[in-house]
Protein backbone atom coordinates (compact mmCIF):
# COMPACT_ATOMS: atom_id res chain seq x y z
CA UNK A 1 0.00 0.00 0.00
CA UNK A 2 1.29 3.28 -0.43
CA UNK A 3 1.49 5.60 1.99
CA UNK A 4 1.30 9.67 1.80
CA UNK A 5 0.95 12.22 4.13
CA UNK A 6 -2.65 13.79 3.50
CA UNK A 7 -6.01 13.56 5.07
CA UNK A 8 -7.82 10.32 4.80
CA UNK A 9 -11.04 8.52 5.47
CA UNK A 10 -12.20 5.65 6.01
CA UNK A 11 -15.05 4.19 3.50
CA UNK A 12 -18.30 3.09 5.37
CA UNK A 13 -18.90 -0.39 5.95
CA UNK A 14 -21.92 -0.03 3.02
CA UNK A 15 -21.67 2.49 0.01
CA UNK A 16 -24.93 1.94 -1.05
CA UNK A 17 -28.07 4.29 -1.70
CA UNK A 18 -28.52 5.02 2.31
CA UNK A 19 -25.16 5.87 2.43
CA UNK A 20 -23.99 7.16 -0.52
CA UNK A 21 -25.32 11.32 0.64
CA UNK A 22 -24.23 10.96 3.95
CA UNK A 23 -20.66 10.15 2.80
CA UNK A 24 -20.85 12.34 -0.84
CA UNK A 25 -20.99 15.30 2.19
CA UNK A 26 -18.12 14.27 3.85
CA UNK A 27 -16.24 13.91 0.80
CA UNK A 28 -17.21 17.25 -0.26
CA UNK A 29 -16.18 18.75 3.16
CA UNK A 30 -12.12 17.49 1.97
CA UNK A 31 -12.57 19.11 -1.74
CA UNK A 32 -9.41 21.05 -2.04
CA UNK A 33 -6.86 19.15 -0.54
CA UNK A 34 -5.13 15.56 -1.28
CA UNK A 35 -7.02 12.81 0.08
CA UNK A 36 -6.72 9.31 0.54
CA UNK A 37 -10.15 6.67 1.29
CA UNK A 38 -9.47 3.65 3.07
CA UNK A 39 -11.42 0.94 1.61
CA UNK A 40 -10.70 -1.68 4.23
CA UNK A 41 -14.19 -1.24 6.31
CA UNK A 42 -15.97 -1.69 2.94
CA UNK A 43 -17.95 -4.58 2.54
CA UNK A 44 -20.94 -3.71 0.36
CA UNK A 45 -20.48 -1.70 -2.63
CA UNK A 46 -23.30 -0.78 -5.35
CA UNK A 47 -23.58 0.86 -8.28
CA UNK A 48 -24.92 4.06 -7.05
CA UNK A 49 -21.54 3.80 -4.44
CA UNK A 50 -19.13 3.08 -7.14
CA UNK A 51 -20.32 6.00 -9.42
CA UNK A 52 -19.38 8.52 -6.44
CA UNK A 53 -16.42 7.55 -5.88
CA UNK A 54 -15.53 7.78 -9.66
CA UNK A 55 -16.82 11.27 -9.88
CA UNK A 56 -15.56 12.08 -7.03
CA UNK A 57 -11.77 10.87 -8.14
CA UNK A 58 -12.68 12.43 -11.47
CA UNK A 59 -13.46 16.01 -9.63
CA UNK A 60 -10.01 15.70 -7.53
CA UNK A 61 -8.33 15.29 -10.52
CA UNK A 62 -9.77 17.79 -12.62
CA UNK A 63 -8.97 20.08 -9.37
CA UNK A 64 -5.29 18.76 -9.48
CA UNK A 65 -4.98 17.12 -6.20
CA UNK A 66 -4.55 13.41 -5.34
CA UNK A 67 -6.99 11.14 -4.52
CA UNK A 68 -6.34 7.76 -3.79
CA UNK A 69 -8.39 4.88 -2.54
CA UNK A 70 -6.40 1.63 -0.47
CA UNK A 71 -6.80 -1.55 1.14
CA UNK A 72 -9.36 -2.80 -1.09
CA UNK A 73 -11.00 -6.28 -0.15
CA UNK A 74 -10.54 -8.86 -2.49
CA UNK A 75 -14.54 -9.42 -2.31
CA UNK A 76 -15.11 -6.09 -2.80
CA UNK A 77 -12.78 -5.65 -5.78
CA UNK A 78 -14.43 -8.11 -7.43
CA UNK A 79 -17.66 -6.77 -7.01
CA UNK A 80 -16.10 -3.33 -8.49
CA UNK A 81 -15.70 -5.35 -11.34
CA UNK A 82 -18.32 -6.87 -11.70
CA UNK A 83 -20.04 -3.17 -11.93
CA UNK A 84 -17.56 -2.50 -14.65
CA UNK A 85 -15.09 -0.88 -12.70
CA UNK A 86 -11.30 -1.22 -11.67
CA UNK A 87 -8.82 -0.55 -9.49
CA UNK A 88 -6.94 2.08 -11.64
CA UNK A 89 -9.94 4.26 -12.88
CA UNK A 90 -10.37 4.84 -8.94
CA UNK A 91 -6.14 5.40 -8.31
CA UNK A 92 -7.21 2.62 -5.66
CA UNK A 93 -4.95 -0.50 -4.35
CA UNK A 94 -6.07 -3.41 -2.91
CA UNK A 95 -4.72 -4.53 0.75
CA UNK A 96 -1.43 -6.29 0.70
Amino acid sequence: MTRFAVPSLSLPEALDRTTVSAFASTLLASRGEALLLDASPLRRLSALGLEMLVSASKQWTDDGKEFRIDGWRDDVAGVLEQLGGNASMLNAERMS
